[in-house]
């Protein structure tokens, strides 16, 4: 399966249309303004609310292109503290132009961003800047105008590729050059297969690796590849996730459902399904046996997750009284407990951090009389049973799963009890 390379956004115009562009545009006021969203709605006509939006897009276009420009020239860089060593040096884009007459396609050298955005020879003239984006490394611009469109892709000269291009500009009809290493006859063809060899040397013209360089995005990033209904319906074991591996230079794993059917999982997915076992784990929420689909590992890792937090929090794990609060309430005073989905991708990062602070703490403090971290969770408080650590080995899955039914069965006998108590009194 091929891999599609993530566009890293710079500037789009089109989040600041429709309805998120409202969206943006209510937010923005109400945090200007200090009022909520319904008063924003109650003061503000439609209209308003999207001449602010274009207000915003505009404001928005013009930091980030100045932000390019600086990056690009070498010149001080309001959105970045990124020295670029290539600043200065000439730029290339290389694109196609379309207009009523057709597309055309082609390359420009340009002494510097200016040049290319509005210089006699821009291949930006009287264009409205609507896309700017990176992916891994490559830098595109889309721009339009009333007449078609412009699509290019930009690189920068190194110190190496503005001699080769200087060759190449020096060069005489029918006399043979040398450029970047490579011989040419001279004859008009040969000068248009040495800017195609410019441009496709790295050591020469280079991406600019903008997103990565300037803003510390990962040199490469991708898609995640769509995930098939079949695999949404599929449950599967922690087992089976976490013998799954992804393969060198693969984007997917095989992993088997309950029923033993194989299914390609995309690594990113699988990723998280892995961090939802080792955190419900570490929360005593699952059993061995559990089987899930990748939808209800995504609510267990929030479950888990949400009871790690409270004990964090509280200095014990949350009780029966501490759950049903959650599911009614949500836990209004806690942004981080509310019952909100946490999808896999992006609570991997949390629940990574959360099971390094448990680690650290393992094997109990004052505040736990010595109970392993693992024990206390989903267990009250009256009902804590003997520590692992009494055996002198770390507690597996199937052990904390034994233990959680144990302790559960009694908790509700003991809620039984007390409710035949209450009962009796009145």
């Amino acid at each position: 399966m091929d891999k599609t390379p993530k566009e890293r956004i710079v500037f789009d115009e089109g989040v600041y249309y429709g309805n998120e562009g409202s969206e943006i545009s209510i937010e923005d006021i109400t945090s200007r303004e200090g009022i909520t969203v319904e008063e924003v709605l109650d003061s503000y006509t439609e209209e308003e609310i999207f001449e602010n939006a274009m207000d915003m897009m505009d404001i928005d276009r013009s930091e980030e292109l100045a932000g390019l420009k600086a990056f690009l020239d070498g010149s001080d860089n309001p959105l970045s503290s990124y020295d670029n060593p290539l600043g200065g040096n000439r730029i290339i884009a290389r694109g196609s132009i379309g207009r009523w007459d057709g597309t055309r396609h082609g390359l420009t050298v340009y002494r510097d961003f200016d040049d290319m955005m509005s210089g006699p020879d821009s291949v930006f003239k009287d264009c409205e800047i609507g896309k700017v984006w990176d992916e891994n490394g490559g830098l595109f611009i889309h721009g339009y105008h009333h007449d078609g469109g412009v699509d290019v892709e930009v690189r920068q000269l190194t110190d190496a590729g503005e001699e080769a291009l200087d060759v190449i500009e020096d060069a005489w009809y029918g006399e043979p050059f040398t450029s970047g290493g490579k011989e040419y006859d001279g004859s008009p063809e040969s000068v248009d297969t040495a800017m195609r060899d410019l441009w496709e040397d790295p050591d020469l013209c280079p991406t600019p690796r903008y997103m990565e360089l300037a803003f510390g995005c990962p040199a490469e990033e991708y898609e995640a590849p769509a995930i098939d209904p079949l695999l949404e319906a599929a449950e599967f074991t922690p087992s089976a996730i976490m013998s799954a591996e992804v393969a060198p230079g693969a984007v997917t794993a095989t992993v088997h459902d309950v029923s033993g059917v194989p299914y390609e999982v995309p690594a990113d997915v699988l990723n998280g399904l892995k961090d939802a076992v080792r955190i419900s784990d570490r929360a005593a929420t699952i059993e061995p046996s559990a089987s899930l689909t990748i939808a209800g590992w995504n609510q267990k890792l929030d479950d888990s997750l949400w009871a790690l937090d409270f004990e964090d929090r509280n200095g014990v794990p949350p009780q029966l009284s501490d759950w049903l609060a959650r599911d009614a309430e949500g836990e209004k005073g806690n942004e981080s407990a509310k019952t909100s989905p946490v999808s896999l991708k992006t609570a991997a990062k949390e629940a990574r951090a959360v099971s390094t602070k448990l680690s650290e703490n393992n094997g109990g403090t004052d505040d736990h009389d010595g109970k392993d971290d693992l024990q206390l969770h989903m267990i009250p408080s009256e009902m804590h049973i003997p520590s692992q650590n009494d055996h002198h080995r770390a507690p597996s899955l199937s052990d904390i799963a034994a233990e959680t039914r144990a302790a559960s069965a009694a908790m509700e006998t003991n809620i039984a009890s007390r409710i035949d108590r209450e009962r009796d009194a009145r």
